[in-house]
């Protein structure tokens, strides 16, 4: 007879600084008979479900086999591997790795400085302004406010005049 052997693929993750690392290594029954047994929770080698690494960070293993790595926020590299155990039907114990790689956060560049705010330039000397005319559509003529003035008060100098020769006529 030929023992069942269970198998698996290890897994690995690559992230920047400062992000938490996800991954769940494959494990595959040895035949569709025995499968992985599915009540009996993943842990790490030793039995445990987190383990802590000075200077490097906290993995956790959750039941199904989902590792997360929650590097320390000055750590960039290789972390440890870790081995992850899990068991089927049987109870033949099956192992998968998992090395998570932390690389360097992008350094932003230094923003220079903006330069302070200057004082607007000044003419040396001012144009001289412009005596304000109305804006006409351009009809090939230009109007003068005199010209238009002395047109009114001809006008109004012609009635006085005929306005008066009548009023003494009629005297």
């Amino acid at each position: 007879m030929t023992p069942v052997v269970p198998t698996a693929e290890d897994a690995e993750t690559i992230d920047v600084q400062g992000k938490t690392q996800t991954a769940k290594p494959k494990f595959t029954g040895g035949d569709s008979d025995v499968p992985m047994d599915d009540s009996v929770p993943a842990t790490f080698e030793d039995g445990s479900t987190t383990k802590v690494i000075p200077g490097v960070g906290i993995f956790t293993v959750s039941p199904d086999g989902t590792i997360t790595f929650v590097p320390e926020p000055g750590f960039t590299g290789v972390a440890p591997t870790v081995t992850i155990k899990r068991v089927d039907v049987n109870g033949t114990v099956v192992t998968a790795n998992y090395t998570a790689t932390v690389t360097p956060a992008p350094v932003e560049p230094d923003q220079p400085t903006p330069p302070a705010p200057s004082e607007p330039e000044q003419p040396a000397t001012p144009a001289p302004a412009k005596p304000e005319q109305p804006e006409l559509p351009n009809t090939g003529t230009q109007e003068s406010m005199t010209l238009g003035l002395a047109s009114v008060a001809s006008l109004f100098g012609f009635f006085l005049l005929a306005f008066g020769k009548k009023k003494e006529e009629d005297q």
